[in-house]
């Protein structure tokens, strides 16, 4: 469903409260490995998805988000959702 009503809010980090402010809505956190659920809320439950371990490595960055060599496009499309990943954990925290 979020694919079809993704135009009904804006992206913006006042959409995003803190994790202590989850709290005070008494919404329970639950942790799912299922990207597509990061940071949906249903009443008193909203998911997150945890940080990788990779998503800290250097080598990481440099061999897959920062690199010029590889597949055309791959890292333009990877570079951006993984900044954008980090970006809301930035405003959780």
């Amino acid at each position: 469903m979020a694919d079809k009503i993704w135009w009904m809010s804006k992206q913006n980090s006042g959409n995003i409260s803190p994790l202590h402010r989850q709290l005070v809505k008494r919404r329970t956190i639950v942790v799912t490995e299922d990207p597509k659920l990061h940071l949906v809320w249903n009443y008193d439950l909203i998911f997150f998805k945890p940080l990788p371990r990779y998503i800290g490595s250097y080598k990481f960055w440099r061999s897959f988000l920062c690199s010029s060599s590889g597949t055309v496009g791959h890292g333009q499309r990877l570079r951006p959702a993984a900044l954008g990943y980090l970006r809301t954990y930035y405003y959780l925290i």
